[in-house]
């Protein structure tokens, strides 16, 4: 009788498992391709999101919190929240085209120093907000050196804005990691001192 019971209690659990195995197994069935799809040509950076995220909810507090102590709440200022994702939201996603669309299975040089001068600036921007709502709060705890960076590098994209150092006297961009900026931008840049590739002046000698 208690054999009988204890066979049937483990069959009955073993099928609520089994029931439960396949329906999740169904919904990834289904979600996959949706996934697979949003990371491919939509967004894909999601530690990214979960700082920026991070820096949103302290600024949507910060400013929040000021205007209830002033009273000065209104639907306005909780419209400028949903605004500001969709903003954000587009910004993330041309960054990430910018990066991996390609033309005739050719990446576009460059496209992910375009895509980190969007990230950085978007976070840039949200942290001049913050550093705003602080400065209502109490300006004399705020340090006016760092909003003058910030505020600069939003201007003029220049990260030597943020480091304070000089801007380089020649025009040649550079990128995050060191490198000439013209050698992701201009695919002929890299023939012109590479010896295993011909110039156009070789191919003319051929003829």
């Amino acid at each position: 009788m208690i054999r009988d019971f204890v066979l049937h209690s483990i069959l009955q659990k073993s099928a609520e498992l089994a029931h439960e195995v396949a329906d999740k197994s169904r919904w990834g069935i289904f979600f996959a391709p949706i996934l697979i799809f949003i990371e491919r040509y939509i967004f894909s950076d999601w530690p990214f999101l979960i700082w920026l995220l991070v820096l949103i909810v302290l600024d949507t507090l910060l400013g929040f919190g000021f205007a209830v102590s002033r009273r000065q709440v209104s639907p306005g200022k909780l419209a400028g929240i949903f605004i500001k994702f969709v903003v954000y939201g587009s910004l993330m996603i041309l960054g990430h085209v910018l990066e991996n669309f390609k033309v005739s299975d050719e990446a576009m040089p460059g496209g992910y120093y375009f895509k980190m001068v969007i990230y950085a600036g978007v976070i840039i921007v949200e942290a001049i907000s913050i550093m705003r709502n602080l400065g209502k709060i109490n300006k004399k705890l705020v340090p006016k050196f760092i909003l003058k960076r910030f505020e600069g590098f939003n201007e003029s994209g220049d990260f030597n804005e943020l480091t304070g150092k000089p801007t380089p006297k020649n025009t040649d961009f550079q990128s995050p990691h060191g490198d000439d900026f013209s050698e992701h931008i201009d695919p002929e840049y890299r023939r012109k001192d590479d010896p295993r590739r011909p110039n156009d002046q070789d191919h003319a000698a051929d003829y």
